[in-house]
């Protein structure tokens, strides 16, 4: 699927699944495409979440005019796997008040936060996230998603960034190459138990 100057908006259900060797496409459709040459992919809180999915799917050159990001959940919770989600004018991906999961999924080429997290309570798994021009992942103070086993390289500033008192479970993560090749904490009152 081509887009250009446009963007897909969910508000019944959308379910694509494709196979390796045959991926769905969501790109531009510039001869010589681009970061930001359309908005990308934005699920909002109607969509219908149980009949959704997004598997073996490519989602580029999105976040642009207007946008903020390839893929949008807006209250929506579609579980997106083994897809690659890259180039973005913005965030890779952004889930606000998601529930989601993003898992076994390349996001690479942000030109923000390869993938943002806003008051969300997602599941964030077996990722690679490489090459954004901020954060790796980053949640923001009311997040308190899982991350486990995924591999963050070569983003400009930290691999992940948490809040101290909100993300309770990470585990098995790596990094290389990130401008703080760490987990970064911000400041506050760790007052619950959690595994890091």
């Amino acid at each position: 699927m081509r887009r250009l100057y446009s963007w897909v908006g969910y508000w019944g259900a959308l379910s694509v699944q494709g196979t390796v060797d045959n991926p769905v496409v969501f790109t531009s459709n510039a001869t010589a495409p681009g970061p930001a040459d359309w908005k990308g992919i934005y699920f909002h809180n109607w969509t219908g979440d149980s009949q959704s999915r997004l598997q073996h799917c490519v989602i580029e050159y999105g976040g642009g005019h207007g946008s903020n990001a390839n893929l949008h959940m807006d209250q929506a919770s579609v579980p997106i796997a083994d897809s690659v989600i890259r180039h973005s004018g913005g965030h890779g991906a952004y889930l606000s008040s998601a529930g989601a999961s993003v898992t076994s999924t390349m996001i690479s080429g942000s030109q923000q936060i390869g993938l943002y997290l806003v008051n969300s309570s997602s599941v964030i798994a077996g990722n690679t996230v490489v090459g954004s021009q901020s954060h790796g992942i980053y949640c923001d103070d009311s997040s308190s998603a899982s991350i486990d086993e995924n591999i963050i390289s070569d983003n400009r500033q930290s691999a992940i960034n948490v809040h101290a008192n909100r993300v309770k479970h990470l585990r098995g993560n790596s990094g290389t190459g990130n401008g703080q090749n760490y987990i970064q904490v911000r400041g506050g009152n760790i007052s619950s138990s959690g595994t890091w």
